[in-house]
């Protein structure tokens, strides 16, 4: 997801300022961007203890997916900010 920045470059005071874009992407690592698989569920003759194994596998895998997204989340929301900050300083033209 990209991001422009602009910085203005003053040098003397009888030239115009410079401005500079720069493209700026936001890096989600790649270890958010997948989640641990689901279990499988038991299947046939299965004991209590396989349920209880399936179920902790389970709620594992949804956290590790809540957690995930939530950092990815933290991230465009922390661009989003940088995006409206920037936007608060441009003058218009």
């Amino acid at each position: 997801m990209p991001l422009c920045f602009v910085a203005l470059l003053t040098g003397c005071a009888n030239s115009p300022p410079q401005i500079k874009l720069q493209l700026k992407t936001v890096d989600v690592p790649v270890g958010l961007r997948h989640c641990i698989a689901s279990p499988r569920v038991p299947k046939g003759q299965y004991t209590q203890r396989d349920v209880a194994s399936y179920v902790v596998k389970l709620k594992a895998s949804r956290d590790d997916c809540a957690y995930k997204l939530k950092s990815v989340d933290e991230l465009l929301i922390e661009n989003e900010q940088a995006v409206a900050e920037f936007n608060a300083k441009e003058p218009a033209r």
